[in-house]
Protein backbone atom coordinates (compact mmCIF):
# COMPACT_ATOMS: atom_id res chain seq x y z
CA UNK A 1 0.00 0.00 0.00
CA UNK A 2 2.93 2.41 -0.22
CA UNK A 3 2.29 5.61 -1.85
CA UNK A 4 -1.68 4.56 -1.87
CA UNK A 5 -4.80 5.56 0.24
CA UNK A 6 -7.28 3.12 0.98
CA UNK A 7 -10.68 3.81 1.91
CA UNK A 8 -12.95 0.84 3.68
CA UNK A 9 -16.17 0.91 4.60
CA UNK A 10 -16.85 -1.02 8.12
CA UNK A 11 -20.02 -3.38 8.40
CA UNK A 12 -22.39 -5.69 10.04
CA UNK A 13 -22.41 -8.79 7.81
CA UNK A 14 -25.89 -8.68 5.73
CA UNK A 15 -27.21 -9.88 2.58
CA UNK A 16 -28.05 -6.66 1.13
CA UNK A 17 -24.52 -4.76 1.49
CA UNK A 18 -21.49 -5.42 1.54
CA UNK A 19 -19.04 -4.02 3.56
CA UNK A 20 -14.85 -3.78 3.49
CA UNK A 21 -14.48 -5.47 6.74
CA UNK A 22 -17.60 -7.22 7.69
CA UNK A 23 -18.09 -7.72 11.39
CA UNK A 24 -20.65 -11.13 12.33
CA UNK A 25 -23.73 -10.69 11.43
CA UNK A 26 -24.45 -11.00 15.61
CA UNK A 27 -22.83 -7.52 16.39
CA UNK A 28 -26.40 -5.95 16.28
CA UNK A 29 -24.76 -2.60 17.54
CA UNK A 30 -22.98 -2.13 14.19
CA UNK A 31 -24.58 -0.37 11.37
CA UNK A 32 -24.30 -2.43 8.11
CA UNK A 33 -22.23 0.40 7.15
CA UNK A 34 -21.35 1.89 10.15
CA UNK A 35 -17.99 3.45 9.47
CA UNK A 36 -15.47 4.71 6.88
CA UNK A 37 -11.56 4.35 7.73
CA UNK A 38 -9.20 5.97 5.17
CA UNK A 39 -5.64 4.45 5.42
CA UNK A 40 -2.97 7.40 4.41
CA UNK A 41 0.01 7.03 2.35
CA UNK A 42 2.30 7.85 5.33
CA UNK A 43 0.55 5.31 8.00
CA UNK A 44 -2.27 8.55 8.91
CA UNK A 45 -5.66 6.56 9.76
CA UNK A 46 -8.73 8.34 9.72
CA UNK A 47 -12.34 7.15 10.90
CA UNK A 48 -15.59 8.74 9.85
CA UNK A 49 -19.02 7.58 11.07
CA UNK A 50 -21.48 7.04 8.30
CA UNK A 51 -24.73 8.30 10.37
CA UNK A 52 -24.92 5.26 12.64
CA UNK A 53 -27.86 4.66 15.24
CA UNK A 54 -25.02 3.43 17.86
CA UNK A 55 -22.04 5.55 17.30
CA UNK A 56 -18.49 5.72 16.50
CA UNK A 57 -16.24 6.43 19.80
CA UNK A 58 -12.37 6.68 19.75
CA UNK A 59 -10.44 6.10 23.25
CA UNK A 60 -9.36 9.40 24.53
CA UNK A 61 -7.64 9.61 28.19
CA UNK A 62 -9.07 6.28 29.39
CA UNK A 63 -12.83 7.37 28.32
CA UNK A 64 -14.89 6.77 24.95
CA UNK A 65 -15.06 9.84 23.20
CA UNK A 66 -17.84 9.90 20.99
CA UNK A 67 -16.75 11.53 16.88
CA UNK A 68 -17.83 12.16 13.72
CA UNK A 69 -14.89 12.09 12.64
CA UNK A 70 -11.09 11.85 13.89
CA UNK A 71 -7.64 11.26 13.37
CA UNK A 72 -6.33 7.96 15.16
CA UNK A 73 -3.28 5.21 14.84
CA UNK A 74 -3.45 1.86 14.01
CA UNK A 75 -3.63 0.64 17.24
CA UNK A 76 -6.12 3.47 18.87
CA UNK A 77 -8.90 1.69 20.81
CA UNK A 78 -11.97 2.73 18.53
CA UNK A 79 -15.82 1.09 19.91
CA UNK A 80 -18.69 0.58 16.62
CA UNK A 81 -21.67 0.30 19.01
CA UNK A 82 -20.65 -1.98 21.63
CA UNK A 83 -17.88 -3.63 19.69
CA UNK A 84 -13.95 -2.58 20.86
CA UNK A 85 -11.19 -3.17 18.45
CA UNK A 86 -8.82 -1.10 16.85
CA UNK A 87 -7.43 -0.18 12.93
CA UNK A 88 -5.11 -2.97 13.38
CA UNK A 89 -7.32 -5.41 14.73
CA UNK A 90 -10.29 -4.55 11.75
CA UNK A 91 -7.13 -5.08 9.11
CA UNK A 92 -6.21 -8.52 10.81
CA UNK A 93 -9.70 -9.50 10.10
CA UNK A 94 -10.24 -8.56 6.77
CA UNK A 95 -6.65 -10.30 5.84
CA UNK A 96 -8.10 -13.91 7.56
CA UNK A 97 -11.85 -13.53 5.27
CA UNK A 98 -9.88 -12.92 2.32
CA UNK A 99 -8.27 -15.91 2.62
Amino acid sequence: MHGQIEVLVVGRSNNRSQSDIELPASEDTVGRRHAEITLGANSECYIVDMGSSNGTFVADNGKWKKIQQSALTLNTPIRLGTFETTISGLLRSRRKAAQ
